[in-house]
């Protein structure tokens, strides 16, 4: 090849291969996102470790915790607080963690608990017992009807299944009044889901996909992580049930430890604010957030399977702050507002 043809990798290429490098070697939940094109990288000045993050009017957002080596975390955090505030943008942390609470606190971040994560211990998961009996009724009534089960390991290696997924996935978010997620949530596209190399779950009936989780996995094969899930509108009940029992006797059957189920949004306020003002407005943006997603219906979903449930935390300098941080997470989750309201709203606003 001539130098003049040769693709010389741009600087962001090159962060995206330093994040890939450090991502198989320490997997985290959400980690994989960082290879998305909406966020930025920083990394410590060894390069060993990394925090994705992106803004949104004044809020500069770390999403989850710093990916690589757990002690060089504290700094890196540090580092993150420092940039931002340099710049006179106000530093935001994401769905942190318990284990990096204390460093954020230490800078006057103040905590609030965001989201809540599911990790389903696989040793110890079972649909033996009389709590499992309708489990077991919805599994029985699915297979009777000719929904089977098909484990994708790769779909870098299988790029036929993309156009079965993406297909699933187009009538799904057709039901939804809000637009594809980014930043915080994974999205359907084929360069993400065959360049980190997914596996995917797939339920069928008599040869018809009708729904889809897509995974990942690290080197350290201890967890895999649920990224997207999608199902047909018309498919019948209990086909997710079969796909999430399926896929989690498939990940114990690989010798995984652990399922993380991903997390569970916006959880009820604590006793502790439901008396202050800073609570009331809470609620009150969790019962707007309720009027588009079905927040309880996913935490009891999740909870069905019995997992371990960690804290996640959104932090901001201050309580007022974390209010507007907490609105520029779901502009920046949603692109924008039309992406939260939808068309629907587009469509009535455009009719005054």
């Amino acid at each position: 090849m001539s130098p003049e043809t040769q693709h010389m990798p741009t600087r962001r290429e090159r962060s995206f291969e330093r994040a890939r490098a450090i991502l198989r070697a320490y997997p985290a939940a959400k980690a994989q996102l960082a290879v998305l094109d909406d966020k930025h990288l920083l990394f410590n000045s060894a390069g060993t470790a990394f925090i994705m993050y992106a803004g949104h009017g004044r809020s500069c957002v770390a999403l989850g915790d710093p990916v690589g080596p757990p002690q060089h975390a504290p700094a890196l955090i540090r580092q993150f607080h420092t940039m931002c505030t340099t710049r006179g943008l106000r530093p935001v942390f994401h769905e942190l963690s318990n284990d990096h609470l204390a460093t954020a606190t230490t800078l006057g971040l103040h905590p609030l608990r965001i989201a809540e994560e599911a990790r389903v211990r696989l040793d110890t998961f079972s649909l033996t017992g009389r709590r499992r009996h309708n489990l077991r009724n919805r599994l029985r009534n699915a297979t009777k009807d000719g929904r089977t089960f098909t484990w994708v390991p790769s779909l870098a290696h299988a790029p036929h299944r993309l156009s079965e997924l993406h297909a699933i996935s187009h009538e799904w978010l057709g039901t939804k009044p809000s637009r594809e997620k980014r930043f915080s949530l994974g999205r359907f596209d084929p360069d993400y889901l065959t360049t980190v190399d997914f596996a995917a779950g797939l339920i069928q009936q008599h040869d018809q996909p009708l729904a889809f989780v897509t995974t990942w996995a690290g080197t350290s094969h201890q967890e895999l992580y649920l990224d997207l899930m999608r199902c047909r509108p018309t498919a019948p009940r209990g086909t997710m049930d079969l796909l999430f029992v399926r896929m989690l006797q498939q990940a114990h059957a690989d010798g995984y430890t652990w399922f993380n189920l991903g997390m569970s949004p916006l959880p009820p306020a604590t006793d502790d604010l439901s008396t202050r003002r800073f609570g009331r407005l809470y609620a009150q943006a969790r019962d707007l957030a309720h009027h588009f997603y079905n927040l309880d219906g996913l935490r009891q979903y999740k909870d069905k399977f019995d997992p371990h449930w960690s804290p996640r935390y959104l932090l901001a300098p201050s309580r007022p702050g974390l209010l507007r941080a907490l609105s520029d997470v779901a502009l920046l989750t949603s692109g924008g507002t039309r992406g939260i309201l939808g068309d629907t709203w587009h469509h009535l606003t455009r009719r005054r």
